[in-house]
């Protein structure tokens, strides 16, 4: 939702949610939600938790790689407090528009007449530094799997002493070009310095980066465990149980990878289905279940 501060500089900003002023919680329905919800995140932490125990604890996959995938879930939880702050002023509990009797439903807007006016008064810092996160989380989710993708690269690349080197500049390295690339990025977004339509287009770019990647990372780890299994290799290749081993690490994170990219579509799919139907006002009176809905599928 795009909001603009009606002061001297009509200062807008995009908040990274559907509904403003909404007030649900005058509904007994609001209560049923809420607890469903609050008991879902609550099991989201523990099962966030849980996993990145099991990374460290069984070794799943190589140290580089379980760092990764622990650091981008662990983010979950910057989201989720940042929701909690942003809640208040979905529901109206905290009401910061021109018109407090008004509910307000939108995404994403670009003609002025279409903005939500806000006081130029109104405590809007709280909203904005939540907002801010809950970008950055998004942003840094759809850059994760690009750098795990690219882990998994450097993992090929070192193929003959990967498992037996240490090299923990490489998650780390990943961890800071990917926050290097989020967080300017989610500050432009807050401040409506991009639009939608970019936004999609990057997540598609993105999206296509990541598969053909991840095609072609599977062909040369295929090759290589059939010359392997078939003994047919050059003169100048080396054979050892580290690189065997490393060929099937690969194999086996790319075959989560295509369970990830799976879920990611249905993901994406699901979140455009919702929008499409508040965009384009076929929910008829069930708007509030509809941004439930919305919400879930986004930070779940």
């Amino acid at each position: 939702m795009v909001v603009i501060i009606l002061n001297s500089s009509n200062t807008t900003y995009w908040i990274p949610a559907y509904s403003l002023n909404d007030t649900v919680y005058h509904s007994y329905l609001f209560y049923i939600f809420a607890f469903v919800q609050i008991s879902i995140y609550i099991f989201t932490g523990y099962l966030t938790v849980r996993t990145c125990f099991i990374f460290f604890r069984i070794k799943v996959f190589h140290e580089n790689m379980n760092i990764l995938m622990a650091w981008f879930l662990c983010q979950w939880f910057e989201a989720i407090l940042a929701k909690c702050v942003v809640t208040p002023y979905q529901i109206g509990l905290i009401s910061i528009v021109m018109d407090p009797e008004k509910v307000y439903y939108d995404w994403w807007a670009e003609d002025k007449e279409d903005l939500v006016p806000i006081r130029e008064n109104a405590k809007i810092l709280p909203l904005l530094v939540s907002s801010y996160f809950i970008w950055h989380y998004l942003y840094s989710i759809l850059f994760s799997v690009l750098a795990i993708g690219l882990e998994r690269v450097a993992a090929t690349y070192y193929i003959q002493d990967y498992e037996n080197v240490r090299r923990r500049h490489i998650p780390v390295l990943l961890i800071i070009a990917t926050n290097c690339i989020s967080i300017p990025y989610a500050f432009e977004t807050l401040n409506n310095q991009v639009s939608l339509i970019l936004t999609c287009i990057q997540s598609f770019m993105n999206g296509a980066i990541i598969f053909f990647g991840y095609l072609v990372l599977w062909r040369v780890n295929i090759v290589w465990r059939d010359r392997i299994s078939s003994l047919k290799w050059s003169h100048n290749e080396k054979y050892s149980l580290a690189r065997k081993f490393q060929i099937e690490e690969n194999i086996k994170s790319l075959r989560l990878a295509r369970k990830l990219v799976i879920s990611a579509v249905i993901f994406i799919s699901v979140v455009i289905v919702l929008l499409i139907c508040l965009g384009f006002e076929l929910t008829h009176g069930y708007d509030t279940f509809f941004v439930y809905a919305l919400d879930n599928a986004i930070f779940l």
